[in-house]
């Protein structure tokens, strides 16, 4: 965390940094973390109460380790950076709308919510129509005040 962050979160939270290998608990919710790739460092958050489970991917590319983050999660909340195929040097740090749909179908995702959209109507459409069509499943795009039943 960057040292003006640390000082302004830090007097209001207890900050605790956490890795792939931390599991936190908050009340009855699990959460565990998986390190995604991206340009800064980055983690994937899954949270479970032991029946239903929501994973939100941050900002990543599609690797094999956030497809297992994923699997048989309930809801998974993905970024859907570009509609189209990413420019090459995004590639490895974020999702296209494709990506997101191939990463909901290959971990077994009950429903896809898109996220880390632009502010384009027509093109957050045709973001939601290719993922949906590459994941097959209940797909959303995420918006202020959605709520999504587990």
């Amino acid at each position: 965390m960057r040292p003006a962050a640390e000082t302004r979160f830090g007097r209001v939270f207890d900050i605790e940094e956490y890795d792939d290998a931390t599991t936190v608990h908050v009340g009855d919710l699990e959460l565990s973390f998986a390190e995604t790739q991206h340009s800064e460092l980055c983690f994937a958050a899954r949270v479970t109460d032991g029946r239903a489970s929501l994973v939100y991917s941050g900002d990543a590319g599609l690797t094999g380790g956030l497809v297992e983050h994923c699997k048989d999660a309930d809801l998974v909340l993905l970024e859907a950076t570009y509609t189209r195929d990413l420019p090459a040097h995004e590639a490895p740090r974020h999702l296209s709308a494709r990506d997101a749909g191939e990463l909901a179908q290959r971990a077994g995702a009950d429903r896809l919510v898109l996220c880390h959209l632009g502010s384009d109507d027509a093109d957050n459409v045709e973001r939601l129509r290719i993922a949906a069509a590459r994941f097959g499943g209940v797909t959303d795009i995420a918006t202020e005040n959605a709520t999504f039943v587990l």
